[in-house]
């Protein structure tokens, strides 16, 4: 997900340094592919994290969010090219590297068993990021999915 907004905001800078429409509309189509992606990656993500109570409102949630967003989008690009075009694309590309930056700091769900209580949701993932994942902190220590379990979701571990 992380690399899918780096792709993105990366591809929307370099295309204010390209010379030539035709390498514009290479990295604009680099830059759709990561946002494509990261919209898609983020319904996965979104439905790992929350927990099952919560789950449908926490992603019904998100979904009105992006929404927002996508009706804001279009307005904020005609308002702001009215003054500057290139401080459209800036403005995209600094919210989608700030963006890849934030999702950082979310839990890694791999080969975990997903939360399905308010409190196994606020104990999921805690102190642990892909800073932790990528620098072996605290990666090794963890035990296992089926001990790391709270007691609704130990009748169904696997033994």
């Amino acid at each position: 997900l992380a690399f899918m907004y780096f792709l993105l905001g990366t591809s929307l800078l370099l295309s204010l340094a390209m010379p030539t429409d035709g390498s514009v509309l290479v990295m604009a189509t680099i830059g759709k592919f990561g946002a494509v992606c990261a919209f898609a990656i983020i319904y996965v993500q979104a439905a790992e994290i929350f927990p099952t109570v919560v789950r449908n409102t926490g992603i019904g949630t998100s979904s009105s969010m992006a929404r927002v967003g996508s009706v804001l989008a279009p307005i904020i690009g005609r308002e702001v090219a009215k003054y500057n075009r290139d401080a459209v694309i800036i403005i995209f590309a600094v919210v989608a590297l700030v963006s890849g930056s934030l999702t950082l700091f979310l839990p890694e769900t791999n080969g975990k068993l997903l939360p399905d209580t308010i409190e196994e949701g606020e104990a999921f993932g805690k102190g642990e990021s892909a800073f932790d994942v990528c620098g072996n902190r605290n990666h090794r220590q963890n035990p296992p999915a089926t001990e790391n379990i709270g007691l609704e979701n130990a009748a169904y571990a696997k033994e």
